[in-house]
């Protein structure tokens, strides 16, 4: 186990190229798992976070950084009485890409 101030990793695994498996626990009861690879072989992008607890669930979807106009999406999955609700909210169309070269532009014009 590997201890900071605010969390305590039960468990973490590097495997073959850049595959990373995290457990974390978060005070009373709270645990995050943190899952990442990067392979090259295949062309398809999934980067998201999700949340579970018992009353809903929250997953933020964000698309691949170099596509433009592409929405950044959060499902929310959550019960009413004894029917399951979704909800998906388009939160921006502002890519990643387009906000690293504002940032570069703004350098260059403010010598920073």
């Amino acid at each position: 186990m590997f201890h900071t101030a605010s969390r305590c990793t039960l468990h973490a695994e590097v495997y073959v190229r850049s595959q990373v498996l995290v457990r974390l626990e978060y005070g009373r009861g709270t645990r995050c798992v943190w899952e990442s690879d990067l392979v090259m072989e295949i062309s398809d992008w999934d980067e998201q976070l999700m949340a579970y607890r018992a009353e809903r669930h929250i997953e933020v979807r964000f698309p691949f950084p170099h596509l433009k106009n592409e929405a950044t999406l959060v499902n929310i999955k959550e019960m009413e009485g004894n029917t399951i609700i979704q909800k998906r909210t388009l939160v921006s169309y502002d890519e990643a890409f387009k906000r690293e070269w504002r940032h570069f532009y703004e350098c260059v014009v403010h010598d920073r």
